[in-house]
């Protein structure tokens, strides 16, 4: 496996953040070494130095630093993760904002959104708790994987993404079709 260097290494997590918008902490450094040393592979670049000038260059920089950030997403996502941040934003975010606004919508952005689940939960919560406000909710979820965007269009989910959904809200929002739910 490729050894990087400290400044490799930060280089790397720039890219990967000012492109892509993904952070890599210091846990997850021999991960990110481990996709650099399969992508120099795959490339035929001569080693890891020669990997990031050509990423720092810009030669196809953007295909290369999504192929990285994709390999290092963490793709699990389920309804209704986070309970109490989502209870804060139907809460107190969404209301505030209502009132804030001078057009009477207001626009959520769910960034690393995945396959849908939070920005769904928070429509669904907002249906349920905040009927006052539903209608005027614009709701995007935004992902880097286009798997994980394909997936939030097909409203798709198998039960375990479920796991944590109250069963009324369940039963009201979402179908069984064989071995996933629709919404």
């Amino acid at each position: 496996m490729a050894e990087l260097s400290a400044a490799q290494l930060q280089a790397l997590r720039e890219l990967v953040e000012e492109h892509a918008g993904l952070a890599i902490p210091d846990e997850r450094a021999a991960e990110l070494a481990s996709v650099v040393d399969a992508r120099v592979r795959a490339t035929r670049v001569a080693d890891v130095a020669a990997y990031v000038a050509r990423l720092r260059a810009g030669v196809d920089a953007a295909a290369e630093i999504e192929r990285i950030a994709l390999a290092l997403i963490v793709p699990e996502t389920y309804f209704f993760r986070d309970r109490a941040q989502l209870d804060m934003i139907v809460d107190c975010a969404l209301p505030e904002r209502a009132r804030a606004s001078h057009t009477g919508r207001v626009r959520v952005l769910s960034a690393g959104a995945a396959s849908g689940a939070e920005a769904y939960s928070i429509a669904i919560l907002a249906r349920e708790r905040r009927p006052d406000l539903a209608a005027s909710l614009d709701i995007v979820g935004i992902d880097i994987s286009p798997e994980a965007i394909e997936q939030a269009r097909r409203g798709r989910y198998l039960p375990w993404a479920l796991r944590d959904t109250p069963p009324d809200i369940a039963q009201r929002y979402f179908s069984a079709r064989g071995e996933a739910s629709e919404l």
